[in-house]
């Protein structure tokens, strides 16, 4: 599932600005560590808005195992009924 939308932005070492644009989920993991794929992936993607970085792109990846009923306080304070639109 993707999510578009404005997310937040970074900053690169090189003082370049990346705003995050998309958030995408995929489960299980698209990714894995030492061979291991987790329930859960998280990729945020992010492109350049300074001058002269506008063709730049980045992205982080979070993978995540679960326990169940154990809380998690990230989607807790995520506002459920005021997120973007899914795009497929």
């Amino acid at each position: 599932m993707k999510m578009k939308g404005e997310f937040g932005s970074i900053t690169g070492p090189d003082g370049a600005e990346y705003i995050a644009y998309e958030l995408r989920f995929h489960t299980p993991s698209e990714h894995t560590i030492q061979g291991k794929r987790y329930p859960l992936e998280l990729q945020v993607l992010y492109k350049g808005v300074t001058e002269g970085d506008f063709y730049k792109q980045a992205g982080l990846a979070f993978l995540f195992t679960g326990k169940s009923g154990a809380a998690n306080k990230f989607f807790d304070g995520l506002d459920l009924m005021n997120l973007p639109d899914a795009v497929r």
